[in-house]
């Protein structure tokens, strides 16, 4: 019973990962490559902390094994600072050497470079404080006590990555628009000349419709054409 919750620890991890790339997908083709390509470098940067959370679990069990509590806040003390050092130091020299890193992977993508070093530069000094996290996880997990992380993660996960994501991405937005919208509806009306475009007229509703179809069409149709273009090609 105690591996259930680590595996729903790691069912909400992967909810949350898929919810981000939901809410990344409708900024383009750009915003997407940028975002893998910082994940990847993402990857490398998370391996100390998993490596330190691993090790802090396993010393801080066997001195709970052996009844040496007095160990336990050392332990934890000495992961924290390790992790610090280690991540610290890696997004450090990533920031450095950003561009480089990045170019592996986006090729000559100059666009999508930028946009994956905006992304770096916002969200990769984040991956310390979840190293921490782990580092302090791994001391009630050595004890048993697993819902403990799990109630952490659900915290952290949903109602902050998500929760603030959906926030700024979908709700602000919105919020803008009904804002714009209830400054349109408070303007005084204007009396209708030769010159206005009546909205409430077949010929209106006609024009709406084809630009909305045109521009969804100029959209999306080269992105459906893409790849069997790319398959014939190959």
């Amino acid at each position: 019973h105690r591996g259930v919750p680590m595996g729903l620890q790691m069912i909400l991890v992967t909810f949350a990962t898929l919810t981000m790339a939901g809410l990344i997908n409708v900024h383009g083709t750009t915003t997407v490559a940028a975002y893998g390509a910082a994940s990847q470098l993402w990857t490398y940067v998370q391996m100390p902390g998993f490596a330190i959370a691993a090790a802090v679990s396993m010393m801080a069990a066997q001195s709970i094994g052996a009844g040496r509590w007095d160990r336990i806040d050392s332990i934890l003390k000495n992961g924290i600072v390790l992790n610090m050092l280690l991540t610290g130091g890696l997004v450090l020299l990533f920031e450095i050497f950003d561009r480089v890193l990045l170019g592996w992977f986006l090729g000559d993508a100059a666009a999508a470079i930028e946009v994956a070093r905006h992304i770096n530069r916002i969200a990769a000094w984040g991956l310390v404080f979840q190293g921490m996290s782990m580092v302090i996880g791994a001391i009630p997990r050595a004890n048993g006590a697993t819902m403990v992380p799990l109630i952490n993660a659900f915290i952290a996960l949903v109602p902050g990555r998500v929760g603030v994501a959906m926030l700024l991405g979908r709700f602000v937005p919105i919020v803008l628009v009904l804002a714009l919208a209830g400054s349109f509806a408070a303007q005084e009306k204007i009396p209708s000349t030769a010159g206005t475009l009546p909205t409430h007229r077949p010929q209106f509703v006609g024009l709406l419709a084809v630009v909305a179809v045109v521009i969804t069409a100029l959209t999306y149709f080269p992105v459906l054409t893409l790849g069997p273009l790319a398959e014939g090609l190959v």
